[in-house]
């Protein structure tokens, strides 16, 4: 391969309008490596889908097993899975919440935080719009119809974040 540096390419300009007679290889190599990058894509697909059981209120409220809030507390657990996030702790980040059907993560809860206006001031006024926010309906008031509109919104939002995170991938390259 070439020791000139890879230069990125651009996801709206033609392929050949980027490249000069002697960067074939150069592309030809970082592109390979993009596509194996690429086809590791179930593995992050079945991430981001996941854990489908906490579509539901109630899963999500059990997933809350260390949550560190009581009742008392604005952020507690019902409130939580009332508002769409069940308990996704990470190795950093013991208060990590993510929403089921919009993805968002959220952290540093205090205890007066409330979750259905932290959800809409990280989603909604940010242009970032949840569907079950959008709605503004409690899952016991839910359609059938309402669910499955919310479910395919969702995995709108799924495949949205993974082409983001396939275009980055070509884009720091």
């Amino acid at each position: 391969m070439d020791d000139r540096e890879r230069r990125p390419l651009k996801m709206n300009t033609p392929l050949r309008k980027q490249l000069d007679k002697n960067d074939h290889k150069l592309y030809e190599n970082c592109i390979i490596d993009n596509m194996a990058r690429f086809f590791d894509v179930k593995e992050r697909l079945i991430e981001l889908y996941g854990p489908v059981e906490m579509a539901l209120e109630s899963n999500r409220l059990s997933s809350f097993v260390s949550w560190p809030y009581t009742s008392k507390d604005r952020c507690n657990k019902q409130n939580l899975a009332k508002a769409g996030f069940y308990y996704d702790p990470i190795d950093s980040d013991e208060g990590c919440v993510r929403c089921f059907f919009c993805l968002k993560e959220l952290h540093d809860w205090q205890r007066n935080d409330n979750p259905w206006d932290e959800h809409v001031r990280h989603t909604i006024k940010k242009g970032k719009p949840c569907p079950f926010i959008e709605l503004g309906k409690a899952e016991a008031e839910l359609t059938v119809g309402e669910f499955f509109q919310l479910t395919n919104k969702r995995l709108d939002i799924v495949f949205e974040k993974l082409k983001e995170e396939v275009l980055e991938t070509f884009d720091n390259h």
